[in-house]
């Protein structure tokens, strides 16, 4: 939780006990075990398995926004909502907050996707009784971010659409541009490409991996 030290903010829980509530989490256990028979996904045992081997996912997709209880969070790139589930059950555990989320369905093999999923299928991880803090925006996120974070105050950005490095530019300079001081940049596959180090590096900016 160095990020929370640098925001001045002292840490309510330890990661751990935010890896034991979401392995509590009753209704994200359900929609992962159903989903996980209709969609033949044999990737993990359990959920418990499926939470306690991606400690990092926890700490960036649900016990950092647990802490910080970010009022409006924006993300790119929902696809099967896997990681939105976790954002989700962080908001509705903070009994506040809600997410827009803007993607277009992945199909395979185009545009760096390696899965095809129906426009209904969108987030087919979520369980119904989050959808309430859920807006799913259909369209192109050249479009549409710059508009939401200009018309909204977004307190977290989470880009996990097009991995490529011009798209990933374009959205971390989009939302350094808009967002307000203090909030935060959440980044997938940073791997891919140096575009988020170079990012980093062009506005002096502090980066945190798990």
């Amino acid at each position: 939780f160095d990020v929370l030290r640098d925001l001045n903010t002292k840490p309510s829980h330890s990661l751990s006990y935010y890896v034991s509530e979401l392995v509590g989490n009753e209704l994200l256990k359900k929609r992962w075990e159903d989903a996980s028979l209709l969609y033949n996904v044999t990737k993990y045992a359990d959920w418990k398995d499926r939470v306690t081997s991606r400690p990092g996912n926890v700490a960036l997709y649900y016990a950092l926004l647990r802490e910080l209880r970010p009022n409006i969070i924006v993300e790119t790139g929902t696809a099967s909502g896997s990681m939105t589930s976790f954002i989700l059950a962080a908001l509705e555990a903070n009994g506040s907050g809600r997410l827009i989320s803007i993607d277009i369905p992945p199909e395979a093999g185009k545009l760096t996707m390696d899965l095809t999923i129906s426009k209904d299928e969108i987030g087919y991880w979520i369980p119904k009784e989050f959808h309430h803090r859920w807006d799913y925006q259909h369209g192109d996120a050249k479009l549409l971010l710059p508009k939401i974070l200009a018309e909204f105050p977004v307190d977290v950005f989470v880009h996990d659409s097009l991995h490529t490095r011009t798209h990933m530019t374009f959205e971390y300079a989009v939302a350094r541009g808009l967002m307000r001081e203090n909030s935060l940049i959440i980044s997938d596959d940073i791997l891919w490409n140096n575009s988020f180090e170079d990012f980093l590096a062009l506005h002096k900016q502090k980066g945190y991996a798990p």
